[in-house]
């Protein structure tokens, strides 16, 4: 954990000082893209890129795709054909195609996907150990279970369980750390897990909660987004 987070330091370190060497010497453009620069850690990566704008000086346009799946292709092509952005910075799975096709059209477009990888080399990538923070939660969560009534409002049903989103291998990262602390902290906890298929359905989200305490969770991870609200 130490090594990655210091391997995460010092790419962060490299990165301020190439977007500040580049500001020095012409303004360093950058677009990002996503439908969800208003939730999750898609409200960081927006601070991010502002605190480079203030910091830099950087050109930085936000374009927010919203549900509009069949013009996410366009709206990549948009930001490649004109070849006036260093980096692109995309946030979501649903755009993966239209990335993977707009990325073989313009070969030189510099794209940063966030939350994955890709089989692009040609990409940069952030990828994070969600399922690390996960196992903590596995694991506290099965504890507390494993102890039952003698904690308020859990009961010796000996279950825990989990919300995902869209059923997409980040999230399925969650979910695997999760089940891997349970085990890990109490085997004799079961996991039981559903996944909404979306990001954006609060009621389905409940509907899906209230399930899992019928069936004996009594404690429920989300990990959906506005979903999980």
């Amino acid at each position: 954990m130490k090594k990655a987070l210091k391997s995460l330091f010092l790419a962060g370190t490299m990165l301020a000082v190439s977007l500040g060497s580049a500001a020095a010497q012409a303004k360093v453009s950058v677009a990002a893209i996503s439908g969800y620069f208003a939730q999750g850690f898609g409200v960081s990566i927006v601070n991010g890129l502002n605190k480079a704008k203030a910091d830099f000086g950087i050109d930085l346009k936000l374009v927010d795709t919203g549900n509009r799946a069949l013009d996410y292709q366009e709206q990549f092509e948009n930001l490649a054909k004109g070849k006036q952005y260093d980096l692109i910075f995309v946030m979501g799975w649903e755009l993966v195609d239209s990335l993977q096709k707009v990325s073989k059209e313009y070969p030189d477009q510099r794209f940063v996907f966030i939350d994955g990888v890709l089989d692009n080399p040609k990409m940069i990538y952030a990828n994070f150990a969600e399922e690390q923070g996960s196992f903590v939660a596995g694991a506290l969560a099965s504890m507390i279970e494993a102890k039952g009534s003698e904690f308020p409002k859990i009961g010796d049903g000996k279950a825990i369980g989990f919300v995902g989103g869209r059923d997409i291998p980040v999230i399925r990262n969650f979910l695997g750390g999760y089940e891997q602390g349970a085990k890990y902290a109490a085997p004799d906890v079961k996991v039981n897990s559903v996944f909404a298929g979306t990001f954006d359905d609060p009621a389905k989200g409940s509907e899906l909660a209230q399930a899992l305490y019928g069936q004996g969770s009594d404690i429920v991870y989300n990990v959906a987004g506005p979903t999980g609200e």
